[in-house]
């Protein structure tokens, strides 16, 4: 049985529903899409008033991310503020006891292209993915390496090294095998 925020989140977002216009996630999705509103949870996320022992009723706050394709300035206010009249219609629609406090300047959304997940941690991210950090440990040695040092293959009398051995395709190919896991063909963009 799902939680009652969660039913109050999926509820939210069906009365925003509007299949003809725009995308509504009770969720933020993995990929937000352009003409979507999205009901994702605000800072603070739960506020209890718990002054009595009797219960305690947990005020819910949320956000409602709106997102319009990106034009001119002008079709961009123009299309948000369509979308934030259409959606303050649709909450005024509902039988939701809401409070609006705030709706904040449109801003630009960027967006990485793609996200990566390993199979060790399936949140794995650069910075904690420890095969990812030693591939990366081992390309930054063999880069120094090549720079600095006369051992690496041939060098001219005007210390320049056209293609030292170690800089070649066997670098990456040296780290191909830690990287395998993480080199998804699904991640792929274009």
């Amino acid at each position: 049985m799902p939680a009652a925020i969660t039913t109050l989140r999926s509820t939210i977002a069906a009365a925003l529903a509007n299949n003809a216009v725009w995308s509504t996630f009770s969720y933020p999705p993995s990929t937000i899409v352009a003409n979507s509103v999205v009901v994702a949870p605000a800072d603070p996320y739960l506020t209890p008033s718990n002054n009595s022992q009797a219960g305690i009723s947990p005020l819910a706050n949320f956000k409602i991310i709106m997102t319009v394709p990106m034009f001119s300035n002008e079709g961009n206010l123009q299309g948000i503020e369509d979308t934030i009249v259409a959606v303050f219609n649709k909450l005024a629609a509902s039988s939701i006891v809401f409070n609006v406090t705030a709706v904040t300047a449109p801003s630009v959304l960027t967006l990485p292209s793609g996200t990566m997940t390993g199979d060790d941690t399936k949140t794995a991210t650069y910075a904690n993915t420890p095969a990812i950090n030693a591939a990366a440990l081992m390309l930054a040695e063999n880069i120094w390496t090549s720079r600095f040092s006369t051992q690496n293959g041939g060098v001219s009398v005007d210390g320049y090294s056209p293609s030292p051995f170690k800089m070649s395709n066997t670098l990456m190919a040296s780290i191909r095998g830690l990287l395998a896991p993480y080199l998804s063909p699904n991640a792929m963009v274009g």
